[in-house]
This record gives structure tokens, C-alpha cells and sequence, in this order.
């Protein structure tokens, strides 16, 4: 059992926080959070819209690392909660869930705060009184915005405020595909841009499993709305593709992480099937993660076109 499950179950037990249905769970899936509480609801934004306008006599938020995320939540869950209804929220404590009382102050609401398990557990029993101008401010900062250079973008989704290390280094090297294409895990669509540049391409495909990305990716490539397909998959499971004439990708990772190694080799697996015969795979990478020997299984010839900053960027042709 995760130490928030744990923390959340204390803080029913011996606490005196009750949660009763309806209930609305976001952000998470744990199996105990479920286990617990049958009858609820559970919506996590990062794959699924945001639930139909009704009202909840409890919402358990289970918050993100990221604040504005965070506050953005909590602002659509005051806006779905019943008066005098209950407003949990709560986090591990090394992310972000010391600072939960304090962001939930920010909306003027008297709360409970429950340390245990390395984790913090707030709540309120009258968010009604939340300050209407605390709430829009963080539905607009939370919100699908533009960044600084002008893309769309949202708290929450992959490296959402500037261009990571990662994409910055393969876009130099997409400018020589042509055709029929995807970008698997396409974020805000950055590499697409840079791809639909070129009038070679015939159609891009862009996946990603984060419906906020596709969003932002959407307006994003508006320009080229006639040549793209935005579609939301998980690419840890079989992808329906075929006969592409090439694939870009920048999967997740995190060294030492088995189980992103695993997803960023579900992603090549996911590439394999998907091009045609002398299609072309090109992939940026943590140095550290050791994907040439499934590369050197799946496709037959690859070499790795360069190596820069901790990444490397890998070609290999079907």
C-alpha cells in the first residue's frame, strides 16, 4: 500500500475525516483507493475530460508535484463539491505535500492538517467559502495557456513551460524524413512543428497518452490541421499502425527507473510493427538506457547519430 493511501486511510480513521458519496477521486488509481471507496467516482485529467458538472458531497484530490497543477485542481473540485460538503487533498510530503495547507489557505479556507506516513492530508468542511478570485486565478494559470515563445501549453503536462534537453537535441536531425509519419509522445507537439515544416511530409500521426498535450498539440499545428491526426493511445499497449515511412519519439525516462526502461522499449516495440520495411526510427534517449540491444532485435541496422548532454540520439531503419 502507497504511504498517501495509508495517510488518507489514518486520517479517516483516527482523524475524523469522512468522505462519503457521492465522492469524487482525481488523480489517482491506486488499487486501496478503490478498495476503500467502491462507489465513487475517479477521474484522472491527464487521460480522461474533466467529469460532467455535477456536484459532490466529498472530493479527494491526490495532488501533483506541480503547484499551479495543483491549484488548477483544486479549483475544478470547489466548483463540483456540495456546500458544506468535504475537500480533501493530499500528497507525500516530498512532493509537495508540506506546502498543501498553506495553498489551500490561499483560497481563505479553514482546513484540518494531518501529518503521517510522510505525507499530509488536508482538508476543509466548508468550501463554499473559498475566495471566488483565488479560484479563477488558478483556472488561469493552471489552464491551457501560451508559453513564452508562444506555444500551447499546460502546468502539468511534459516539460510544459520551455523545450527540454531532449527534443532541443533530435530536432535538427527529423529535417531529412519524408512521407507518412508519427510522433509517439507527441507532447505539445514541438517536433511536429518542426517536421510539418517541411512540405515532404505527407501526414503526421501525433500520440500521446496525455489528452491536455493533445490539446495544446491540436493548436499547435493548426496551421497543418489537413495533414495531422491527433489521436490518444497509451503505447505501453499494441498501437493500431502500419506501412509508416518513419517514427519520432522522445519516451519518458528516468535512469535507474525499471519500469520507464520498459516503457520506452514498449515504445520501440510499439515503432517495430508500426513502420514499413526500410522505415526509419529515430529516437532521442537517456545515454544510460540500454535500448540498442531490443533496436538491434526489432530493425535491421541501427547506429547512434549523436551523443550530447547526458542523450543520444538513435536512427535505425526496419
Amino acid at each position: 500500500m502507497s504511504d498517501v493511501s495509508r495517510a488518507v486511510f489514518y486520517s479517516c480513521e483516527e482523524v475524523g475525516l469522512s468522505l462519503s458519496l457521492p465522492l469524487l477521486v482525481i488523480n489517482d488509481n491506486l488499487f486501496e483507493i478503490k478498495s476503500r471507496f467502491p462507489g465513487a467516482d475517479f477521474w484522472n485529467p491527464e487521460t480522461q475530460m474533466q467529469p460532467k458538472a455535477e456536484k459532490y458531497k466529498s472530493v479527494l484530490l491526490m495532488a501533483p508535484k506541480q503547484k499551479s497543477e495543483t491549484r488548477y485542481l483544486l479549483s475544478l473540485a470547489l466548483q463540483q463539491i456540495e456546500e458544506n460538503g468535504v475537500l480533501a487533498v493530499a500528497a507525500t510530503n516530498d512532493a509537495g505535500g508540506k506546502s498543501l495547507g498553506k495553498i489551500l489557505k490561499e483560497f481563505d479556507l479553514e482546513i484540518t492538517d494531518v501529518s503521517k506516513h510522510k505525507c499530509r492530508v488536508v482538508w476543509t468542511v466548508k468550501p463554499q467559502e473559498a475566495h471566488a478570485d483565488s479560484i479563477n486565478q488558478a483556472l488561469k494559470q493552471g489552464g491551457l495557456q501560451q508559453r513564452q515563445d508562444g506555444l500551447w501549453s499546460q502546468p502539468g503536462v511534459f516539460s510544459w513551460e520551455e523545450l527540454d534537453k531532449g527534443t532541443a537535441l533530435i530536432l535538427p536531425h527529423v529535417e531529412r524524413l519524408s512521407g507518412k509519419g508519427a510522433d509517439f509522445g507527441c507532447g505539445i507537439g514541438v517536433i511536429g512543428l518542426k517536421l510539418l515544416e517541411n512540405t515532404v511530409i505527407k501526414k503526421l500521426i501525433c500520440i500521446d497518452r496525455d489528452i491536455r498535450a493533445l490539446q495544446a498539440c491540436e493548436k499547435n499545428l493548426t496551421h497543418w490541421k489537413d495533414k495531422i491526426e491527433i489521436r490518444q493511445a497509451d503505447l505501453s499497449k499494441p498501437v493500431d499502425l502500419c506501412n509508416l515511412d518513419f517514427i519520432v519519439m522522445n519516451p519518458p525516462f528516468h535512469t535507474g527507473k525499471k519500469e520507464t526502461l520498459e516503457l520506452g522499449k514498449s515504445f520501440i516495440i510499439n515503432a517495430s510493427s508500426s513502420l514499413k520495411t526500410s522505415g526509419i526510427l529515430l529516437m532521442v534517449a537517456n545515454n544510460h538506457l540500454p535500448y540498442e540491444e531490443l533496436i538491434g532485435e526489432k530493425f535491421s541496422s541501427h547506429r547512434i547519430v549523436r551523443e550530447d548532454k547526458g542523450f543520444k540520439i538513435i536512427e535505425a531503419i526496419k
